[in-house]
């Protein structure tokens, strides 16, 4: 975007790859890989759902059912810097369902609102909020 320095461009490029990485990680079902991407204290919420902490992430992705396939496209991010240290971020993805009684032709609208952390190891997801926007 013109304006922008480098180091905001730089921010906003760790950001979206880290958001690539958890598509590709979810997908493949690595749980261990997927709580990595999170802070240590980070937070998943979708609908009803609230995980808190990497050892809870883990859990969750491991409680995933036998046979579920999924495929996250993402297909829109903007990120957006606060700090040196901090940003926030806002992304599009379809997700694709198969296996048992899923329909794997038609996918799922999801908006992820992102915060995100720099740590010793690198640019992490603090909180992610996963929406459905057209689901009533």
């Amino acid at each position: 975007m013109p304006g922008m320095s480098v180091p905001n461009d730089s921010i906003a490029d760790a950001c979206i790859t880290l958001v690539r990485r958890f598509c590709i990680v979810a997908d493949a079902v690595d749980a261990d890989a997927f709580a990595s991407l999170f802070t240590e204290d980070g937070v998943f919420e979708r609908g009803d759902l609230r995980v808190e902490g990497r050892a809870a992430l883990v859990k969750m992705v491991g409680a995933r059912p036998a046979g579920l396939i999924t495929r996250h496209l993402l297909t829109t991010s903007l990120v957006t810097p606060t700090d040196a240290d901090t940003a926030t971020g806002t992304h599009y993805c379809l997700v694709f369902v198969g296996g048992g009684q899923h329909d794997a032709t038609q996918p799922i609208v999801r908006e992820y609102r992102d915060s995100y952390r720099r740590t010793p190891g690198g640019w992490r997801i603090a909180h992610r909020a996963v929406l459905t926007p057209f689901e009533g």
